[in-house]
């Protein structure tokens, strides 16, 4: 399973909405409850995987402003972060394989389409050559 965090904004004066976001992948959206603001970040990451039976689901942290976006097919979630964190910096495939110092463009696009699963440290490089702020944190449980 993968996770990734998200943001909740409660309602504010006649705005009855709760406000979502999910910052590493750049979804932002809305619901009418705190629950349904969740799920409509969950479904907002599976309309955007667009790969049938990609499923996603949302679950509450302990902290009531956070919350996780979470899925069991780790490809099809990973190729999405990664497509997504390099569109959201305005690279393109070329520009992120470059940034990573690699001599093929297409071992990159292996990454982003799904058919080639990376290992942690890889991921890290891969996410950290897009954008130098980002930082894959482990957490158990």
């Amino acid at each position: 399973m993968i996770k990734i965090e998200g943001m909740l904004t409660p309602p504010k004066g006649k705005n009855k909405q709760w406000g979502v976001e999910l910052p590493l992948v750049g979804v932002h959206t809305q619901g009418t409850s705190k629950k349904n603001a969740m799920d409509m970040a969950a479904d907002a990451v599976v309309q955007l995987v667009n790969k049938p039976g990609f499923v996603a689901s949302s679950e509450p942290k302990e902290e009531p402003s956070t919350f996780y976006v979470t899925s069991d097919d780790v490809a099809a979630f990973m190729s999405f972060i990664i497509s997504r964190v390099r569109t959201e910096k305005k690279l393109t495939a070329r520009g992120a394989a470059s940034a990573l110092k690699s001599k093929s463009p297409n071992a990159y696009a292996r990454y982003e389409t799904g058919k080639t699963v990376p290992r942690l440290d890889t991921l890290n490089e891969i996410l950290t050559a897009i954008d130098p702020k980002i930082s894959v944190v482990l957490k158990v449980g």
